[in-house]
Order: C-alpha cells, then sequence, then structure tokens
C-alpha cells in the first residue's frame, strides 16, 4: 500500500472522525479509501449515463426511432468486454508473480460499509 499525506482544515477532519465512528471505518485512511471507490463508481456511472445519452440523441435523429434497451445492451455489451480485458490484464500480472497479498479484513471490512450504505441508502430514497 502506498502512503500519501494530505492536509486538511480542521472543520473536515471533525467530519471524517465522524464519519469513521458512524461508519465503522478502521481509521481516516479506510475512510477516504471508501470515499475514492465511491467516486470511482459515481464516475462509472456517470460515464455509462453520458454514453447512453449521447447514443440517444444521435438515434432520435433517424427515421427507425429509439430502441433504448438495444443501446443500453450494447453499452453492457462494451463494458462486460472491458472487464474481461482487465481480468485478462489481472491474470497476466499474476503469471509474472505481481500480485499483492490478500486482506480478507479489508475485503469483509469493505463489504459491511457497502451493505451500510446500501441500507443508508434505500431508507432515505424509500
Amino acid at each position: 500500500m502506498t502512503s500519501y499525506q494530505v492536509s486538511l482544515p480542521e472543520n473536515m477532519r471533525a467530519i471524517i472522525d465522524g464519519r469513521m465512528k458512524a461508519g465503522g471505518f478502521t481509521d481516516a485512511a479506510d475512510y477516504l479509501c471508501h470515499l475514492v471507490c465511491e467516486d470511482e463508481v459515481g464516475a462509472s456511472v456517470q460515464t455509462f449515463e453520458d454514453e447512453l445519452l449521447e447514443r440517444l440523441m444521435a438515434e432520435s435523429k433517424s427515421p427507425a426511432g429509439i430502441d433504448i434497451e438495444r443501446i443500453k445492451g450494447d453499452i453492457e455489451q462494451r463494458r462486460l468486454q472491458e472487464l474481461r480485458n482487465e481480468v485478462i490484464k489481472g491474470v497476466e500480472e499474476a503469471d509474472r508473480g505481481e500480485l499483492e497479498p490478500l486482506d480478507m479484513e479489508a475485503i469483509i471490512r469493505e463489504g459491511r460499509k457497502r451493505m451500510a450504505a446500501a441500507q443508508i441508502t434505500h431508507r432515505a430514497v424509500g
């Protein structure tokens, strides 16, 4: 793991401390890793939505009309291929011995945080 030094205003430290306690994070680094993961997921969703909108705009000008399900399927197939490419890349890295130890405790913590976040989101939406 890499170390990263960050300077924050005091009020942000209080926010981070509160979120750490409320979310069951072990430390500030754990919480910040969670935020970066959430940001990455959000960026991925935004990319999907942007591409979908772009395709919808392009197809709305065609006489055949818009087939949203086909467009979604095309995008999902492309993203699935990208995921397959990442898996292949990971296998190649493993074959070259470029592995990091698996931290099961960190995986369990992350799973619990995601479950808690999903429950909070569900309560807020539902």
